[in-house]
């Protein structure tokens, strides 16, 4: 499935927002995002790779969502994950260096599905939101 990064923000914010707290939970779909650090996807089994470099993950991508197409905004990790998790070109609220990270006043979709009823988990290192931002 070919999406680009402002349709699938929206797709996200619509799927959110048609969610309300009281949908039972076994009613909501579950959305994994995985952002892998410095990995290309021809390094994964499932985007081709000749050896089983990713058994588990390709299990995973049978059922979910792939990327054909994905472009990163920023050549730092960090603008373009913040671009990724508010749907926000990084030089909107000055997101261009790897110390600005997202602020607890600033939409982001982790709060847009914590709003509406969702258990959000964030595992790994975060390069995205400030200390002062907590999933409330």
């Amino acid at each position: 499935m070919v999406l680009g990064l402002p349709t699938f923000i929206l797709s996200l914010f619509w799927c959110a927002a048609g969610m309300s707290n009281q949908t039972a939970k076994k009613d909501r779909m579950n959305l994994v995002f995985m952002f892998p650090d410095t990995l290309r996807a021809e390094s994964f089994s499932s985007y081709g790779h000749p050896l089983q470099t990713t058994p588990n993950l390709d299990k995973f991508a049978k059922s979910a969502v792939r990327f054909e197409q994905a472009h990163a905004l920023h050549t730092q990790c960090t603008p373009s994950r913040v671009t990724m998790l508010t749907g926000r070109y990084m030089h909107v609220l000055g997101h261009r260096t790897q110390t600005h990270l997202i602020q607890p006043y600033e939409f982001n979709y982790f709060q847009i599905l914590k709003d509406n009823g969702y258990h959000i988990k964030y595992i790994g290192k975060n390069d995205a939101f400030s200390r002062a931002w907590r999933i409330q």
